[in-house]
């Protein structure tokens, strides 16, 4: 499956969901595609769906603050994965959340793959 047809099929999921959705990416741009997905989901929560949205702080660090303040002003519960920076262990800048994954009522999923991003 290509890109589009990915996020076709992706999209469609999270317009169904009627309960919740579980979305993880490592990168998610503020590009086309990604007001697209941020739009479905920003329409998830208003139908009453319990939006869950895990990104990674390096793969998606050039995400603007308003793009994720909007989603989170919504409901979405959106949370970053940051590396272990504990005191005394080293940051290891290849520990990331590579993982791409879209759950939609436990019923549809998705899993790897692309990014959000125009180029994927």
């Amino acid at each position: 499956m290509d890109g589009a047809a990915t996020f076709e099929a992706v999209g469609l999921a999270i317009d169904q969901a009627r309960k919740y959705l579980v979305v993880q990416f490592f990168i998610i741009r503020d590009d086309e595609l990604g007001r697209d997905i941020q739009r479905r989901l920003l329409a998830a929560r208003q139908r009453g769906v319990a939006v869950y949205l895990l990104i990674d702080q390096v793969g998606s660090h050039k995400l603007p603050r308003p793009y994720r303040q909007k989603l989170i002003d919504a409901g979405v519960q959106l949370c970053v994965f940051v590396t272990n920076r504990e005191r005394g262990k080293r940051f290891r800048l290849n520990f990331r959340n590579h993982r791409k994954l879209v759950v939609a009522d436990g019923e549809v999923a998705f899993l790897g793959g692309q990014n959000v991003g125009d180029e994927y």
